[in-house]
């Protein structure tokens, strides 16, 4: 046990070092009290290093760390979604065929969205979708168990312990916004259906902001609206349904009675509410609402994908 925990230790100081912000994990999961926005230092890595139930190590989205997450369990679409990613990407394996790349942040050609998304599609039985992370309180799974007891996380390659952050292959906002949708492209040329994500309230209210507060149906109070975003995807990622309680109706103990979604029109985190068939949104996307991306002509770069339809698994 004693050599477990000075490995982990070890491992957490060296990506601290390669400028990286390690995270205590169970499986994908960080259970760190305030970790969105904790200061984390050798101190800190020392202080939970004993901890028998964090034994992962995630790494926090932040100062111009990237992941561009392949959640595609279809081998051939896998593939060749990871070939739409710079040359050059560290890769990391957790659930093979999927995958995630992490890059760098070129930030010379303007912002960037916290997260990007492509479209849902499906073969009939799995569904298939490209994210990419570049802030706004996000972390990976990067080293450790995937699953406790099933599965550990793989690099493909070097990993963030032999490649500082600031050597890490840039990538600008407009390459990030090419990838999605040049694999929503592919998705559609291999047959895949995309799916809907119809609403299911009659009543939409802008609510929750840096004040609300969550209990779920997995033993957690106190819940963020990033954490709430957080762990939304770490039971997508694991097939589970997300619920909290409500904490605007009086029901607060009930953790079943709210369902936690996903908003494609404002790429954001839901909460719907089935007795009163209110969906809660967060605040920043109320009336004024989120101003769009900016339209990019994707033409040229569409035209460079023709080579890879007759790439194989």
């Amino acid at each position: 046990m004693l050599d477990a925990i000075v490995n982990r230790t070890e491992l957490r100081l060296q990506l601290l070092l390669n400028g990286y912000t390690p995270l205590p994990n169970v499986d994908k999961v960080c259970k760190l009290p305030s970790w969105p926005t904790i200061r984390v230092d050798e101190a800190l890595i020392k202080r939970y290093a004993r901890s028998t139930a964090w034994q992962s190590t995630g790494l926090r989205i932040e100062h111009g760390l990237v992941a561009i997450d392949g959640d595609i369990l279809d081998e051939k679409l896998a593939q060749q979604a990871w070939e739409l990613c710079p040359r050059g990407a560290l890769r990391r394996v957790g659930k093979a065929p999927k995958w995630m790349a992490l890059v760098r942040l070129d930030g010379s050609a303007g912002p960037v969205a916290a997260k990007l998304r492509s479209h849902s599609w499906t073969d009939g039985v799995d569904k298939h979708q490209i994210e990419i992370f570049t802030g706004g309180h996000q972390q990976i799974g990067a080293f450790g168990w995937h699953t406790v007891g099933e599965r550990r996380y793989v690099w493909v390659g070097p990993s963030p312990l032999e490649v500082p952050l600031h050597k890490l292959q840039p990538a600008t906002a407009i390459a990030f916004s090419q990838i999605r949708d040049a694999f929503d492209t592919l998705a559609e040329r291999a047959g895949m259906t995309r799916l809907v994500e119809t609403s299911l309230a009659k009543n939409r209210v802008y609510d929750i902001d840096e004040t609300t507060r969550f209990s779920d149906n997995v033993g957690r109070t106190g819940v963020t609206l990033a954490e709430l975003e957080q762990n939304y995807f770490a039971a997508a990622h694991a097939g589970r349904a997300y619920r909290v309680a409500s904490p605007w109706t009086g029901d607060g103990r009930n953790v079943e009675k709210c369902l936690v979604g996903w908003s494609p029109k404002h790429d954001c985190v839901t909460v719907h509410d089935f007795p009163y068939d209110t969906t809660h949104l967060p605040a920043a996307y109320g009336a004024a609402g989120k101003p769009p991306a900016a339209l990019v002509d994707f033409s040229e770069f569409f035209k460079n994908l023709e080579r890879l339809d007759d790439f194989g698994s």
